[in-house]
């Protein structure tokens, strides 16, 4: 084997275990992430909370109810989405004017 084959097998073998290294560190946080999450639901579970994939399902189900009336009736859901977005653009534009004014002029009570 030359030198320059040494070289080349050195360099590869050193790639080969950097690339070890990482795959092992990859696994190690999945499994660590793993346990921390069985922790965390056998916590939950212990204090009596519900799994996650019960919240997201009662979350979908809000969504559904809340958008139902929406899709029921547009035309109103328009007209109250922009009565809203005319009452706080009012708001907006009330303060930006009402910060603008100069204030009152003051009376001097005192002899000049």
């Amino acid at each position: 084997m030359s030198h320059v084959d040494l070289h080349a097998a050195v360099d590869r073998a050193e790639r080969l275990a950097d690339d070890a290294r990482e795959v092992a560190e990859r696994v190690a946080r999945e499994a660590a992430e793993a346990a921390r999450d069985a922790y965390e639901r056998g916590a939950a579970a212990i204090r009596g909370e519900p799994p996650p994939y019960r919240i997201e399902r009662a979350i979908r189900d809000l969504e559904r109810r809340a958008h139902a009336p929406m899709e029921q009736h547009p035309v109103v859901s328009l007209l109250i989405a922009g009565a809203v977005g005319f009452g706080l653009a009012s708001l907006v534009h009330a303060a930006r004017d009402w910060s603008r004014r100069e204030p009152p002029p003051t009376r001097r009570w005192f002899a000049e």
